[in-house]
């Protein structure tokens, strides 16, 4: 997603400006890039929580992908419990048998 792309290009650059203090002054940027992602709160907290660039930008793109998968899939083995409800193939795709 651009989101995400924007987000590490930001990390970087400032990285590149600040130094290793960067990633407390990210903490602050990345919350712009969680908006309207499912769980926001709790990734801004866990990404607040972080010391370093990387593991705050694994965080988030965690996130991204997960919202990209969709509510059912994301959920799918984050407890151990979710599972997703059923996954429909097209008749006319490859991977379904038959």
């Amino acid at each position: 997603e651009e989101r995400l792309k924007l987000a590490i290009r930001h990390a970087r650059y400032l990285e590149e400006e600040v130094g290793p203090k960067a990633c407390f002054r990210l903490r602050t940027i990345l919350m712009w890039y969680t908006k309207d992602l499912p769980g926001a709160a709790a990734l801004r907290s866990a990404i607040c929580s972080e010391e370093k660039i990387d593991r705050q930008l694994e965080l988030l793109t965690q996130a991204v992908g997960k919202a990209q998968l969709g509510p059912d899939l994301a959920a799918f083995g984050a407890n151990g419990q979710s599972k997703p409800t059923e996954l429909v193939l097209d008749q006319d795709d490859p991977a379904r048998e038959g």
